[in-house]
Parts: C-alpha cells; sequence; structure tokens
C-alpha cells in the first residue's frame, strides 16, 4: 500500500502575518535620509563666496582701525598735545601761569 506524503506545514500556533523587511525598502530609506541630511547641510554652511567676502569685511575693518590708531598715537606724540592733556587732565601748569582757586561766598539775599 501507498501512502501519500502530505508536504503542507502544519500550523501549530495561529497564523500571525508578519510583514517582511525587504532589503530594497531598507536601502531605500537609507539612501533619503542620506540625501536629507546632505540637503539640509548645504543649504546651512556658507559658501565660500560668502566666507571670503566675510573675511575680506574683516580685514578692511581691522585696516581702517589699525589707520585710525596710528594717526591717534602720531598725534599723542606731538609735544603739544602732552602739555594740553597734562594741563587738561592732570592739573599741570605751564611755566609762568598762576593758579588760583576761586573762594565762593553765599550769595546776597
Amino acid at each position: 500500500m501507498i501512502y501519500a506524503i502530505d508536504r503542507r506545514p502544519t500550523l501549530r500556533f495561529p497564523a500571525i502575518a508578519r510583514p517582511a523587511i525587504r532589503p530594497f525598502r531598507l536601502l531605500a530609506a537609507f539612501l533619503l535620509l542620506v540625501i536629507a541630511a546632505m540637503l539640509y547641510g548645504i543649504s546651512v554652511t556658507p559658501t565660500y563666496e560668502e566666507e571670503r567676502m566675510e573675511a575680506e569685511a574683516r580685514y578692511i575693518a581691522a585696516r581702517s582701525e589699525n589707520i585710525r590708531l596710528k594717526s591717534e598715537l602720531r598725534a599723542a606724540s606731538l609735544r603739544e598735545t602732552q602739555m594740553n592733556s597734562a594741563h587738561d587732565d592732570y592739573g599741570y601748569v605751564y611755566p609762568g601761569e598762576i593758579i588760583y582757586s576761586p573762594v565762593f561766598t553765599e550769595p546776597a539775599p
């Protein structure tokens, strides 16, 4: 007697439909995330031209500040400027100058 062999899988538990993770979908999602990150990074970072213009503006500002400070230093090193500063700021007197302090009295009623 010949018996037929049943090749169908036997289920011991109720069938649970689990979605299969397909490698193509996983790769597509990863590539999409990489492209989004690259686009975001490119749009946020300044370009070479913007950085160059900003550096040039800082250079021009520093150079003008340097020129202003050099002219101020030249003016401060003059004898006349030093004498005026000593007289006005520190109370030094010129030769032959008389200093007096006014005496304040009560005003008349």
